[in-house]
């Protein structure tokens, strides 16, 4: 393996996901909303080749939420739409995206549309830009969110306000 000088890196990592949609539209043609979420469950299981984990592997979370309001105006000419997302994880708290669209029809058989969006967004660090911590032989690589690992290379407190000035 990578962690005793070889080339090998072990990944025996398991994802539970799960994700919901449903759409309410009380029959009407000219409105819904929709509401739908996601939630992961990670087990990463490197042995420590790749993640933090030599110590023993780790679970971690993560989940989203959204709501939308569709409409379909000027007999769906004009199709507004207004949604909300939350995204969070174990260690982020939920940060709230909200997106703005519409939409325009230019042509009777509904062939050309013309679509415009306003949004705030967010992504969530993923899984290797959280608990990295690979050897590279002249280097190691370390993006970990883990207290353990930041002890164990002695990152946490590294600089004082007045190096920080120094540096400016």
């Amino acid at each position: 393996p990578i962690n005793q000088g070889g080339g090998r890196i072990s990944d025996r990592t398991g994802l539970v996901h799960l994700e919901s949609q449903y759409t309410f539209s009380n029959n009407q043609d000219w409105w819904n909303v929709q509401v739908g979420g996601q939630a992961r469950l990670y087990r990463l299981n490197s042995r420590g080749t790749f993640y933090a984990d030599s110590s023993g592997p780790i679970t971690t979370y993560e989940y989203r939420a959204y709501t939308s309001l569709n409409l379909k105006l000027f007999s769906e000419y004009f199709q507004p739409s207004i949604s909300v997302r939350a995204d969070g994880n174990e260690f982020i708290s939920p940060r709230l995206t909200p997106r703005f669209a519409f939409s325009l029809r230019l042509d009777e058989a509904a062939t050309s549309y013309l679509r415009f969006s306003l949004q705030h967004s967010y992504r969530l660090p993923n899984l290797v830009q959280q608990f990295q911590d690979l050897n590279l032989g002249v280097y190691r690589q370390i993006n970990s969110l883990l207290s353990n690992t930041i002890d164990r290379y002695g990152l946490r407190d590294n600089y004082t306000l007045s190096s920080a000035n120094l540096y400016r």
